[in-house]
């Protein structure tokens, strides 16, 4: 959320190339993706993506402030 306000569903092709990148973080990359489904994020699509996510206890303070930024503040109250 701290880099766009605007998220897709993403879907594979089957003949695509996929490659996984494993390091601090796993990274997923393919040379073919259709995308569809554009919407916004608001306040509500915010805390359900908090609620169910895993960040790091040390991730915390970013994700406050994003969210304050954005003036998601059910998401803000949540966190």
């Amino acid at each position: 959320m701290h880099r766009v306000d605007t998220i897709y569903d993403v879907e594979i092709p089957e003949d695509a190339e996929n490659v996984k990148l494993e390091g601090s973080t796993v990274i997923y990359r393919a040379n073919k993706i259709i995308i569809k489904n554009l919407r916004k994020v608001d306040d509500e699509l915010a805390l359900y993506f908090y609620q169910i996510s895993k960040i790091p206890e040390k991730s915390y303070y970013k994700a406050l402030g994003v969210v304050t930024i954005m003036n998601y503040e059910k998401t803000s109250y949540q966190i």
